[in-house]
Formats: C-alpha cells, structure tokens, sequence
C-alpha cells in the first residue's frame, strides 16, 4: 500500500516534462521505423524442484498460451523475488525496496501511459517501457495518443518475435523478462514520486532532481537496448521511428 500510494503522487511530474520531441509531422521518406534492438541480458528461470512446482501451478491456469503470454507461477515470482532479495546482501533498505511481483505489477499499471496493458504479455510490457523511459528522456506526455501508443504495442511485438533470443523464450523465461521489466519500470516509477515528496517536504523545487532521475531512466532503457531514445519521434500509427538528418 505504501508503494501504491507514492506512485499516485508522480502522475503530475509527468506533465511538466520538457516537449522537445514529438509525433512525426514530416513525410514518410523522411523517417526509418525502428525495426531492430539489441536484447538486454535476460535472467534466468528456476530450475529443479522449483520450476516443476511453477510447471504444476501454471497447468492448473489452463493450456499452453501462444508467445509471448504466459501464465504467471507464483512460486517462480516468489523464486526469482527471494534471489533479488539475497543479492543485496546486508542491506536491509534495498531488501525492503525490492518489489514482489504483486507489488511490481501495481506500480508499472499505475506508471504512465495509461490503457490496457497486460502484465501476462511480455511485448505488452517491454512496450510500455519503452513509452515510459522515452517520456522520460523529456517529452510531453500528451504527445503520447491511444492510436500512437497502439502502434507501438504492434512494433513491440513485431520486434521480439523477429528477434532470435526473444522469440525462443520459455513460458517460465518470458515471466521472469516481463517481471523483471515492470520490476524496473515501478521501481523508477516509485523512487520518482518519493524523491519528489522528500523534496516538497522540505521546501525544495523537485523539478531539477526530478529531471536528473528521469534522466537515469532513460540511460537504463538506453544500455539495456542500444537506442538513443532523444533521436526518436512518435509515428502516429507505426510506433517509434528515427528522424533521417
């Protein structure tokens, strides 16, 4: 609940973003759709007892889903959140900052942009990341449309069922990508809106600090995928394109 009610506080950061980017205006010979992006490090699924626990619990959910759905386990959320969790060591504060899957899948629904993005899609997830971290490299929100963000859902799918290690996924591997996804995205989505009421609290502009951590967002999506997102526009039905010079 914690989690959830910081997140409400961020939505209006959001409309004070600098516009310098935009829908494309310009005629199509003028722009290249982005096709390709290089994969990020994906982690691994559990193994052993635990992934023949998670085997049993996703059968009861139903039959096999086409890629790139899954049917969510709940011992494979809890494996992957307990290894998290270990990983910080003696670190208390960063344990308690760890988000459980629940908690994850909370804050990326309440991150911008808003619609019916499924948490069980892993293109529907990686899409609206991509929306949020090129919002974050400083463009208006409102730029953001229903059909504009359509296009980039169909991109997203497009691009990870080309892509050799994307499309060759397990049911269990594409569940720890989308987790780890909307793990990454509601965590800089939360840390945003904590950072922008310490700020208030003590009396201090959140713009510029505000700014700085987006800025982190974006450089994150960025390492992770290989793409500047300051050189990309908003097509207004093909998703994400590059401006030619």
């Amino acid at each position: 609940m914690r989690h959830v009610a910081l997140a409400l506080g961020v939505i209006a950061l959001f409309s004070n973003a600098p516009a310098d980017a935009g829908e494309v205006t310009r005629p199509p010979e003028d722009f290249v759709v982005v096709k390709q992006l290089r994969v990020a490090t994906l982690p691994n699924s559990c193994d052993g007892a635990c992934a023949e626990a998670a085997a049993a619990e996703r059968d009861k959910l139903g039959p096999l889903p086409l890629w790139p759905l899954y049917r969510a386990s709940p011992t494979e959320a809890k494996a992957r959140y307990d290894q998290l969790v270990r990983q910080t060591g003696k670190n208390s504060t960063a344990a308690g900052l760890t988000l459980t899957r629940e908690q994850a899948v909370d804050a990326w629904a309440l991150s911008f942009p808003k619609g019916a993005y499924n948490p069980n899609d892993l293109a529907d997830v990686f899409a609206k990341y991509w929306i949020f971290s090129w919002v974050c490299a400083g463009i208006d929100p409102d730029e953001v449309t229903e059909k504009a963000t359509a296009g980039v859902r169909a991109q997203a799918h497009e691009i990870l069922a080309a892509d050799p290690v994307f499309s060759k996924l397990s049911e269990a591997q594409r569940q720890v990508a989308a987790e780890t996804i909307m793990r990454i995205q509601g965590t800089l989505y939360l840390t945003i809106g904590l950072v922008a009421k310490e700020q208030q609290k003590k009396g201090k502009r959140a713009g510029p600090l505000i700014v700085q951590f987006m800025d982190k967002a974006r450089t994150l999506f960025e390492s992770g995928y290989g793409l500047d997102l300051r050189e990309l526009a908003l097509t207004d039905d093909e998703g994400f394109a590059v401006l030619l010079k």
